[in-house]
C-alpha cells in the first residue's frame, strides 16, 4: 500500500552553533510537495533514478525557500530584537550566515530526499 506524503509536516531544527543558547533560533523545516521536488531536482536525476546531490548546488536558494517554512527567534540587527518569520524570501536567506545555510540545506535535503530513498528500501 502506498503511504501519502504529509506536506504539512514540520520539524523544528536548531543549528549546532545555537544548541546551547538560552533562546536559540529555531527553524521550521518541512516536506516539499512533489511539484517542488520535481522543479528543484529537474536535471539532477541520474540514469538509475537517484538524485545527484552535487548537481543541486545551483538550486540551493530554491531548496531553502521551499524547505524552510518559518523561523522563530531570529535576531534582526536593524530592529535590535528577535522576530518570528513566516515567509522565507531571498532577503531572509541573505541575513543568515553561510555556515547556517549549509547546515539548513543539508537538513532539508535529508528530510526530503534521503528519507524518500530509505522508504524505498
Amino acid at each position: 500500500m502506498i503511504t501519502g506524503i504529509d506536506v504539512g509536516e514540520v520539524v523544528e531544527f536548531v543549528c549546532a552553533k545555537d544548541k546551547d543558547t538560552e533562546k536559540p533560533t529555531t527553524f521550521l523545516l518541512g516536506t516539499l510537495t512533489n511539484r517542488e521536488k520535481l522543479k528543484i531536482v529537474g536535471g539532477a536525476v541520474t540514469n538509475d533514478g537517484k538524485v545527484d546531490i552535487s548537481k543541486l548546488q545551483d538550486k540551493a536558494v530554491d531548496i531553502l525557500k521551499a524547505g524552510v517554512k518559518g523561523i522563530k527567534n531570529l535576531y534582526n540587527a536593524k530592529k535590535k530584537k528577535a522576530e518570528d518569520i513566516t515567509v522565507i524570501t531571498e532577503e531572509v536567506i541573505d541575513r543568515l550566515p553561510i555556515n547556517v545555510l549549509s547546515e539548513l540545506l543539508g537538513k532539508v535535503l535529508e528530510i526530503n530526499l534521503v528519507q524518500d530513498e530509505d522508504t524505498k528500501n
